[in-house]
């Protein structure tokens, strides 16, 4: 259970701020409301496909950057970043 104490002259309000923002780092709130009602396994699954799905960009010290998009990490093993002569690729297994 989470819980914050209340700090000697604390207003409430930052308390109540404080409280939300723990909430929040824990994901206490989001697993509750995907709880409180029965989600349908192809929507459970829709819903992991989608989180799955990442763009990754890749910046070097000088400030060049490449970017991927729609990586799927439910199907990717291993990413292997290469860069040679201003050009960056990725292996992807």
């Amino acid at each position: 259970m989470t819980e914050v104490k209340l700090k000697k002259g604390e207003p409430v309000e930052k308390a109540i701020r404080r409280l939300k923002k723990k909430l929040d780092r824990e994901q206490t709130l989001q697993q509750f409301r995907l709880r409180r009602r029965f989600e349908k396994p192809s929507a459970k699954k829709r819903r992991k496909e989608k989180a799955a799905l990442w763009d990754l960009k890749v910046v070097d010290g000088k400030g060049n950057s490449t970017e991927w998009e729609s990586l799927d990490l439910l199907s990717i093993s291993t990413v292997t970043l290469h860069y040679k002569k201003g050009k960056a690729w990725a292996d992807v297994e």
